[in-house]
């Protein structure tokens, strides 16, 4: 609520005094607006709402072709667009009207604020911070918008039962700030010369970002254009969103995978010939790559072309169950960081300090579920989202599924809370926290969560190999 009201003003409508009521309700329509200002000559004399108009025409029988200045609210009450939220909705409520005037730095009129639109803001703050990514025109804008996300996460964190929510919060304001960066990208360098479509994989694919993270992602554009001149275009503008992404706060890749990376910016065709070969691959190095990929999904651009790549994979995976056996023994590698006595010893025992990589903990789990849903032909990507497909098929019992969704949830909620706290303080995030800051009552869980977590690395391979 100390959000400055620009980014919710609303666009100037107008009519002229001599306009009948009936004529401002249709003007009203055409325009979608909720109000007209009402002019005369160069002046404006009063505001008129639809509420005016059914509240003091329509429900008084007051006849329709009389002139709007006979149910208009004037004079205006005017707020400046620097105001907050807050001071807006204080004004509303002393003034008693439902729409607010706003003025520029030099005093003119700038446009209209509605006190719905307050209320809906209040209760929505995921609404407000993409209302202020959709009127940023600058890449320092989105930098700045972006900056406020840890001390929400960190909230979200703090009162939300289940972290599904928490982690989806932070994957729209990720997806909404890239979409605006390939909007100013065509803006620089013209219409793309095909369809394509920019995904996202990953963590991000999964809709699953933490404040540490980088960018994973890729673009797909339509066969019979695999061009240079195409291609050029399109890495230019995978460049951009790159860089700008980097500039905002989305490290780059370590690993390359980046869209601005010429081996993740290709035609539909190739990306079909880089999951075969994956399938097809005993090379560790090439089921490493597929672990990534798999997560796909389109943020922006002619999703049929990733709807159509993945139902590829899909048929791909369902007709090649090795393929999801060599995965599944990838996973049975986890390594619990308890030791033979059951208590908490940390992921390095080279260190002088213990702590736990929470979100290599985490990775089981993940995989565990990306498996099933392949072989189960689930198209979600997002691990909750998958688990509990997975149960609503039948495929998972419903005590393991609350196990399961439990133990992830947890992990999650306790990665993100201290990711917050490091921010909070001043510090970079991590995805290590040391054993010395668990109290007991989070040690005991951890050892239950791991306890889960080290039967399904031991079962998944043979699970799988069961061929249904």
């Amino acid at each position: 609520m100390k959000q400055a009201i620009k980014p919710l003003i609303q666009s100037i409508a107008s009519c002229t005094a001599d306009t009948t009521i009936q004529m401002a309700a249709n003007k009203m329509g055409r325009l979608n607006k909720n109000f007209l200002l009402i002019k005369q000559n160069h002046n404006i004399l009063g505001i008129v709402s639809s509420q005016d108009i059914s509240i003091k025409s329509v429900a008084k029988g007051c006849e329709l072709n009389k002139p709007i200045t006979s149910i208009m609210t004037a004079p205006l009450t005017t707020i400046s667009e620097t105001a907050s939220l807050h001071e807006a909705l204080l004004m509303f409520t002393s003034q008693k009207v439902s729409h607010l005037v706003t003025t520029d730095i030099e005093n003119a009129i700038s446009g209209v604020i509605s006190y719905d639109r307050i209320i809906s803001i209040q209760h929505n703050t995921l609404s407000y911070l993409l209302f202020e990514i959709e009127n940023t025109n600058t890449v320092d804008e989105l930098r700045k918008i972006h900056n406020k996300v840890p001390t929400l996460i960190q909230a979200l964190a703090e009162s939300n039962d289940h972290i599904y929510d928490t982690v989806a919060f932070a994957s729209s304001i990720s997806d909404r700030i890239t979409q605006k960066l390939i909007d100013f990208a065509i803006e620089t360098y013209g219409p793309a010369p095909c369809k394509f479509v920019f995904i996202a994989v990953g963590s991000e694919g999964r809709k699953e970002q933490t404040l540490l993270t980088d960018q994973d992602n890729g673009l797909i554009y339509e066969d019979g254009n695999d061009n240079e001149k195409t291609q050029e275009y399109f890495l230019e503008l995978a460049n951009y969103i790159s860089d700008s992404l980097n500039d905002i706060g989305y490290h780059y890749c370590n690993g390359g995978i980046m869209a601005c990376n010429p081996k993740w910016c290709q035609p539909l065709s190739k990306w079909k010939e880089y999951f075969s070969s994956w399938v097809l691959s005993t090379e560790t190095e090439s089921l490493i790559e597929a672990s990534t990929f798999l997560d796909f999904r389109a943020i922006q651009g002619h999703s049929q072309l990733s709807n159509d790549l993945k139902q590829y994979v899909l048929s791909l995976a369902k007709s090649n169950n090795d393929f999801l056996v060599k995965l599944a023994d990838m996973t049975a590698n986890f390594k619990s960081p308890l030791n033979a006595f059951g208590n908490l010893v940390g992921n390095d025992l080279t260190s002088k300090v213990k702590t736990i990589d929470l979100k290599t903990i985490l990775t089981p789990i993940i995989k565990y579920a990306r498996i099933n849903a392949l072989k189960q032909g689930i198209e979600h990507t997002n691990t909750t989202e998958r688990i509990k497909a997975l149960n609503q098929a039948g495929k998972i019992s419903k005590n393991f599924y609350k196990d399961i969704d439990l133990a992830y949830n947890y992990m999650m909620k306790l990665r993100l809370k201290n990711q917050s706290r490091l921010i909070q303080d001043g510090k970079a995030p991590l995805n290590t926290i040391e054993i010395s800051e668990l109290s007991v009552i989070e040690k005991s869980f951890l050892k239950s969560v791991f306890s889960l977590i080290n039967n399904i690395s031991s079962s998944i391979t043979s699970e799988v190999k069961n061929v249904e």
